[in-house]
């Protein structure tokens, strides 16, 4: 049980990560592949899914946060 919310309390901090960086100007694919990550992240969390690996292209954007 704690893993779970510690696992979900970890989705929700890269979904805040991420909206913060859709928010800033960027190239049109990077702009596509982060909606694409906050949709996928949404999903994960309105159904529950807690096992949230993101692609390998994924890491590099979220640290320049």
């Amino acid at each position: 049980m704690i893993r779970m919310r510690r696992e979900r309390k970890e989705l929700e901090h890269k979904l805040l990560q991420t909206r913060r960086l859709a928010q800033e100007p960027t190239d049109p694919l990077t702009r596509e592949r982060l909606a694409q990550i906050i949709e996928d992240l949404e999903f994960q969390l309105g159904a529950g899914r807690l096992a949230a690996v993101p692609p390998a292209w994924v890491a590099p954007i979220l640290r320049r946060s």
